[in-house]
């Protein structure tokens, strides 16, 4: 196929580390969660097979079009994978039409055995401008896709006879890499970004019936609206959903042997599915698959697939049937999802059959999202132990609105037997390898009334919708400036002296990577670029775990988490260009921080020592009562593990570097303020993730091929 931008095959190079590479798996599932997460769009159009839906947020414009196919999930997901530059020329032309200018496949992932239907790759592409004196829009972005069982209704109900619905995401998420700089002004194409965008296909419950989602973002910051024009132009992108079911039909013609016309032996005087009579207005031809004689109204015009081009042909509409059953019946039936998931999945459902103990070792996050990924200044954050496994068959659990997922081979735990177990102490009967001396936390020791009352589910809902922040957080301390800088210096707490004594006594290593696992999992779990379990010191702040951040100090009057160590309470901050504290602060002005949540991290002395933060480049219109919980759970969980580290960390020096000594005689202080209810949440949250270890411990010992 003809290039229209040579220049981009032989000038971009991009170098995709094993660390870059494990990075952009978690940025696109992180993505894949958001974008399968349900979420309301008002309906605009529905016509002809295919509804419109708009969103409008506050500088963010998302549309979606809507339609449904008759093929296997397995096929549609792997057309939309596009591995090479000529998959991806092809379908996206037959997709976009005219739209589409060009595009190449700039790297791909192998393809894995334990990850059959996993997909991931970077690519460029170029779209037609929306008006003709306008330069073309060109991205550079990770194309990743997967397949799993999905949650009926958020979670509120599902089919587990075997029988569960499946659904597809192939999201499209714009990063930077080097190598990769925009085109110059001579091709008349600019550098735009991509986000919320891409493909859902999920299965309908209806034999062979898939419908498939197109989502489209576009920003429009300092404005109210997107433009006319840009909202027409992406009218126009995602109604070309509607040519999935014919670019579908051409793969199945392709195997199709077509007929000349010295091949027509059938000949008639009238149609043969009508049987109406040939006239001159009702013209006879011939189909060129089964070659009998078909009117106009019983035969249509299909593009074919042949190895010198695409060619328009007739076939009549029994033929054109059959075809479409041909591609159901290719994959043995809509059953086969699930048969062929299943086996590739059974090893690690397997290893998942036990779960391993409420500690920072059992934590472990698919996600992390990071929307610029250096291949030259990148610095790996995650976890070196994190050995890449399958995104198992999952059955949801009651989440009070999270969307986290267990394997399917994991017994369902109850949240009652659970606390009784830490209650006594106990442990769950698996545990994992590797458990060295420099890996102190062992958060399985918290302890809690096993009486209490728990509220009921209405409680519990009433609770979330009460903390629901849907507003910056107020302050009620000076604001004091210097010539020096445009924003507040940090503000200082009353206690000072004592706060920082009892910074410099914490033990903050983490050899184990438990607290950096647990930021990966904050940002994950909130879809947000940045999280970090940050200690305030006197002129600088420590980042002990960070995602999405190089550097491991930061300037204390820079930090926004300076100003949640002044409280008890957590700051949130939904969009820091309103708010005074941070309008001027360069981490809002550069564009790279607009939401901002704060849990401030409390000894068991009622000190507050730092914060466990999570931030976005993307204002926010609400932080959801969940979402509260569950962070400031999770820096409870934080704070209680560094104080035991510390204990730890004291007893084996004092004993000589016993460790067996010492750690049954070591007990994490008591969670302040964390009652049975809070403590039910954060163990639903964290045993979600705790199968996932288990089966990357046992994927150690057959590591992926490279």
């Amino acid at each position: 196929m003809y290039s229209m931008f040579p220049m981009v095959e032989k000038t971009y190079r991009v170098q995709i580390t094993k660390d870059i590479e494990r990075d952009l798996r978690f940025l696109g599932q992180s993505r894949v969660d958001a974008l399968t997460s349900p979420f309301s769009m008002k309906l605009l159009k529905d016509k002809a097979g295919l509804k419109l839906y708009e969103l409008c947020e506050k500088e963010f414009y998302t549309m979606k079009a809507v339609t449904t196919v008759n093929a296997p999930l397995q096929e549609v997901m792997h057309m939309l994978s596009m591995g090479n530059t000529t998959s991806l020329r092809e379908v996206m032309g037959e997709i976009f039409g005219t739209l589409f200018l060009d595009g190449v496949v700039l790297y791909k992932k192998q393809d894995s055995l334990s990850r059959p239907n996993e997909s991931l790759s970077v690519s460029w592409t170029a779209l037609q401008a929306s008006k003709p004196n306008l330069p073309h829009r060109d991205y550079v972005f990770l194309r990743y896709g997967d397949i799993f069982e999905k949650n009926v209704e958020h979670g509120s109900m599902y089919q587990n006879n075997g029988s569960g619905l499946y659904i597809g995401a192939s999201i499209w998420e714009s990063i930077e890499l080097d190598g990769c700089d925009p085109l110059p002004a001579s091709q008349n194409v600019a550098r735009l970004r991509m986000r919320r965008t891409g493909f859902v296909v999920e299965e309908t419950g209806h034999e062979g019936t898939l419908q498939v989602s197109l989502y489209l973002s576009e920003s429009h910051p300092g404005r109210d609206a997107v433009s006319t024009l840009t909202r027409s132009w992406m009218t126009k992108v995602v109604s070309c959903v509607s040519k999935i079911p014919s670019a579908m039909l051409t793969r199945a013609l392709s195997s199709q042997s077509l007929l000349t016309k010295r091949d027509f032996r059938k000949d008639g005087p009238q149609c043969y599915l009508c049987l109406k009579a040939f006239t001159v207005f009702r013209r006879k031809h011939h189909c060129r698959v089964c070659g009998d004689v078909v009117c106009s109204g019983c035969s249509e015009m299909k593009s074919m697939r042949q190895s010198n081009g695409n060619r328009e042909v007739r076939l009549c509409t029994q033929c054109r049937t059959s075809s479409t059953t041909s591609i159901l019946s290719s994959n043995s039936g809509s059953n086969s999802m699930s048969n062929s998931t299943s086996n590739s999945l059974s090893q690690a459902n397997a290893s998942a059959r036990s779960l391993p103990s409420f500690s920072t070792n059992s934590y472990e996050s698919y996600d992390i999202d990071a929307s610029q990924i250096s291949s030259s200044t990148y610095t790996a954050n995650v976890s070196e132990s994190c050995s890449e496994t399958a995104r198992p068959k999952t059955y949801p659990m009651t989440s009070n609105g999270s969307f986290r997922q267990r394997s399917s081979g994991s017994p369902v735990l109850g949240l009652n037997s659970d606390l009784s177990n830490l209650h006594r102490g106990g442990r769950y009967s698996a545990k994992q390898d590797g458990d060295t001396s420099s890996e102190y936390s062992e958060f399985g020791e918290f302890h809690w009334d096993e009486d209490a009352i728990r509220p009921s589910a209405e409680n519990q809902v009433n609770l979330e919708r009460k903390l629901t922040v849907r507003e910056n957080t107020p302050f009620n301390y000076a604001l004091n400036y210097s010539s020096r800088q445009e924003w507040p210096k940090a503000p200082v707490p009353p206690q000072e002296t004592e706060r920082l004594k009892k910074v410099r006594g914490l033990h903050l290593a983490d050899p184990g990577k438990q607290f950096q696992e647990l930021c990966e999992y904050a940002a994950a779990e909130l879809g947000c670029q940045i999280a970090a379990i940050c200690f305030i010191g006197d002129k600088s702040g420590f980042l002990m775990a960070r995602v999405g951040l190089d550097k491991r100090e930061l300037p204390r009057n820079m930090l926004m988490d300076s100003h949640v160590i002044m409280s008890t309470d957590p700051t949130i901050i939904l969009d820091a260009s309103e708010d005074l504290r941070f309008i001027k602060n360069p981490l809002v002005t550069d564009g790279r921080v607009r939401f901002f949540a704060g849990f401030p991290l409390i000894t068991s002395d009622g000190q507050v020592v730092g914060s466990l933060s999570v931030a976005d480049p993307f204002a926010r219109e609400l932080l959801p009562g969940d979402k509260f919980l569950f962070l400031r759970n999770l820096a409870d969980v934080a704070i209680r593990g560094i104080e035991q580290n510390t204990l730890m960390s004291v007893a084996i020096r004092r004993d000589g570097g016993n460790v067996n000594k010492v750690k049954s005689t070591i007990q994490a202080p008591p969670p302040p303020g964390m009652g049975i209810a809070d403590a039910e949440l954060t163990m639903q949250e964290l045993l979600r993730t705790a199968y996932t270890t288990q089966c990357q411990v046992r994927m150690q010992v057959n590591p992926l091929a490279e």
